[in-house]
C-alpha cells in the first residue's frame, strides 16, 4: 500500500508544481483513501503537523514539493 499512495501522491505533487505555493494537507489525506486497500485513515500527519505545507515561492527560484518517507503504519 505504501508504494501505491506514494505513486499518487507523486503524481498530485507533479499536477500543481508552479501552479500552487502549499500542498493540502485535505488533499494528502483524500490521496490517502484513493489508495487501493486503504478504508480509512486516523491520525494523519505531515511533516509532523496536521497543516497544509507551504512551499513558497521567489522569482527565480521556483520551489516544488516532493515526497520524502512515507510510513503507513
Amino acid at each position: 500500500m505504501t508504494a501505491s499512495f506514494r505513486a499518487l501522491l507523486t503524481e498530485h505533487l507533479k499536477d500543481i508544481a508552479f501552479k500552487q505555493d502549499y500542498v493540502s494537507f485535505a488533499r494528502i489525506g483524500s490521496t490517502l483513501l484513493e489508495t487501493p486497500g486503504i478504508l480509512d485513515h486516523t491520525g494523519l500527519t505531515v511533516n509532523g503537523g496536521t497543516a497544509n505545507i507551504v512551499i513558497g515561492t521567489t522569482f527565480n527560484n521556483c520551489r516544488v514539493a516532493i515526497a520524502g518517507t512515507v510510513t503507513l503504519a
